[in-house]
């Protein structure tokens, strides 16, 4: 059993064991909680954290914490800072971007807007700024396909292969970020199929390669460059992108604790978490207690045979899915006293705290 401590000035050539002897990055803590073989303690100094991957907790760190220090201001970040910023025309900027997977675009901690065709309508969100699908002829399948009214579009701005399209199904109960494969006449099918048919009612909007609007942002996967056509006033300081990964995994250790920390920059590829800002897998008598979660993917998703577990008092801010997941197979857990704003903002269909064939879970004095 040992206590180690992080701060930003600190090198992870230290020992770890006091603050004056802190290591600098959360990936050497969690070695070094691995290397000690006990219940540790990790305290964290104010900053932000940036990781790449998942700090993985297994078995052998069963009963240890993660805290941020009292007071102090800890973030993690699931992104990667851009850098190496270029002016060009019309306002728009671009950078290199050295991650594999970016779904999510950030400056100082605000989401900015993936470009797309048409150009969100605030005064009118359900609406406005939405395309609306055509009937199908027949030979497709519904569930993969989609027709389109080709007058929606400018010339040359058709859809095209390798676009990805964000669709509210026929029946209006499940959103879908597909990507296109191929387009025959007014048809584009996609890559995968929908979960829903993809009907005449589906009111959907297609990615841009270049923004065209303040605040708008795309990447370019084969330069790995990302555009982005900046507000007045823009430096290049503050921007972060992010994709699909969890912060903090706890695979079968049991009563760990995480508390006071704030977690943010992760996305979802779909609104059924197989990730989350932290994921418990098999971990029974974990508390999750007073963190913030903030443009995440999904902010805490119990998976497997997870039981006993307790997420309390977190505020949970712009999630793609669900705040809160409980899959298949957990139960008995608590969640109580969150505060959850704007969940689903991508994907609509799961609950802010969402159970799926989870038993004898108690829910209580949440604010939704």
């Amino acid at each position: 059993m040992a206590t180690f401590y992080v701060s930003t000035t600190g090198s992870d050539n230290n020992t770890g064991l006091n603050e004056s002897s802190s290591f600098q990055t959360l990936e050497r803590a969690v070695e070094a909680m691995h290397q000690s073989k006990g219940a540790d303690t990790v305290y964290i100094a104010g900053g932000t954290y940036y990781v790449d991957d998942a700090l993985k907790l297994t078995s052998a760190d069963s009963g240890s914490s993660i805290v941020a220090m009292s007071g102090q201001n800890v973030v993690i970040s699931g992104g990667t800072q851009v850098s190496g910023w270029t002016q060009g025309a019309n306002g728009i900027w671009t950078a290199p971007v050295d991650a594999q997977d970016v779904q999510q675009f950030t400056v100082n901690g605000e989401k900015q807007t993936e470009s797309r065709y048409p150009d969100v309508d605030p005064s009118d969100p359900v609406h406005g700024g939405w395309l609306w699908g055509q009937d199908l002829p027949a030979g497709y399948d519904a569930q993969k396909s989609m027709a389109f009214d080709p007058s929606d579009y400018p010339a040359g701005e058709q859809p095209k292969a390798g676009d990805t399209v964000t669709v509210f199904t026929e029946n209006g109960y499940s959103s879908e970020v597909l990507t296109i494969a191929s387009v025959e006449g007014n048809v584009m099918t996609f890559t995968t199929e929908a979960n829903y048919d993809l009907g005449a009612a589906s009111r959907y909007y297609v990615s841009q390669d270049t923004p065209d609007n303040v605040g708008e942002w795309s990447y370019d996967e084969q330069t790995q460059t990302i555009s982005y056509k900046a507000p007045d006033g823009f430096t290049g300081e503050g921007g972060v992108v992010s994709g699909d990964h969890s912060i903090i995994s706890i695979d079968g250790a049991d009563n760990v604790t995480v508390k006071g920390i704030t977690f943010t920059d992760t996305a979802s590829s779909s609104g059924d978490p197989t990730t989350a800002a932290i994921e418990v897998n098999d971990a029974n008598g974990v508390v999750i207690e007073g963190n913030q979660f903030v443009n995440v993917g999904v902010g805490v998703a119990l998976h497997g045979d997870s039981s006993g577990n307790t997420v309390s008092s977190n505020s949970f801010e712009h999630t793609w899915s669900s705040a809160i997941a409980m899959t298949a197979g957990t139960s008995g857990n608590h969640v109580t006293n969150n505060t959850v704003d704007h969940s689903n903002e991508v994907f609509v269909q799961y609950g802010s705290i969402d159970m799926q064939e989870s038993a004898g879970n108690q829910i209580d004095h949440n604010t939704i």
